[in-house]
């Protein structure tokens, strides 16, 4: 009877680690994420004009 509670434990135990890591790596899904994962995209195939044009709209008082 020990022997069985002990690996019951042990699938009990591995099941929650297995959750906790399954919720932890899973990718978000909302509008907003996939918005900026693309914006991401874009910012990393022409950083230098994102740039710019985040400094321009720093200089004109419209950021935020």
């Amino acid at each position: 009877m020990g022997n069985l509670l002990f690996l019951g434990l042990a699938v009990v135990f591995t099941a929650i680690g297995c959750t906790i890591i399954w919720l932890r790596q899973r990718k978000p899904s909302s509008v907003d994420t996939s918005v900026d994962a693309f914006r991401r995209e874009l910012n990393a195939l022409a950083p230098d004009r994102a740039r710019e044009h985040d400094a321009d709209r720093f200089r004109d008082g419209d950021a935020g």
